[in-house]
């Protein structure tokens, strides 16, 4: 694809420029257009590998839970949405395309399961509440790590709930 699209770039180059080189409105708009397919072509070509998994909550498929690779050190976030069997498929957030994984690397791994719930006494006021112990939320606190390396990844992660670890708010929480 990359190379279909070079190739047209510069063919339109070639095109507008020969047999004359004279740079006027026409040809300098030419050029941007030009310049913008081929970054285009190339900006969403990562080399992205593909990961799955499934999250399970006390040894039960985790459906309609959100799990976000969280890159340790530069990379790309990407994120997945469990089915109802608790299996996902991760999405870097940037130029990887739905379903074609994330970059390699060294991830934290954070799970979320998050609903919207009508506050009782109030009409037509809602609030967020989180189905999953917050230490999942954290990514200083999750216990969850996955390294994603060339070829199909596949990391399988099992939450609990009441996690063998005590969730401690950091500075600022809750205001």
């Amino acid at each position: 694809m990359v190379e279909t699209c070079l190739f047209a770039s510069l063919k339109t180059i070639s095109l507008t420029f020969y047999p004359s080189h004279n740079m006027n409105k026409r040809n300098i708009s030419i050029i941007v257009v030009c310049f913008c397919l081929i970054v285009g072509c190339l900006g969403d070509q990562l080399p992205t590998e593909f990961v799955t998994g499934t999250l399970t909550l006390d040894d039960q498929p985790l459906a309609d839970a959100r799990i976000f690779f969280n890159p340790k050190e530069g990379g790309i976030p990407a994120v997945g949405h469990t089915d109802k069997n608790g299996k996902y498929i991760i999405t870097a957030m940037q130029g990887g395309g739905a379903g074609k994984g994330t970059v390699p690397g060294e991830y934290i791994v954070t799970v979320s399961k998050p609903v919207v719930v009508n506050v009782e006494g109030s009409e037509g006021v809602s609030e967020t509440k989180h189905l999953l112990s917050l230490v999942y939320i954290d990514p200083a606190q999750t216990p969850f790590r996955a390294t994603v390396v060339k070829g199909k990844n596949h990391f399988d992660f099992a939450l609990k709930s009441t996690p063998d670890v005590e969730f401690k708010p950091p500075p600022g929480f809750g205001k």
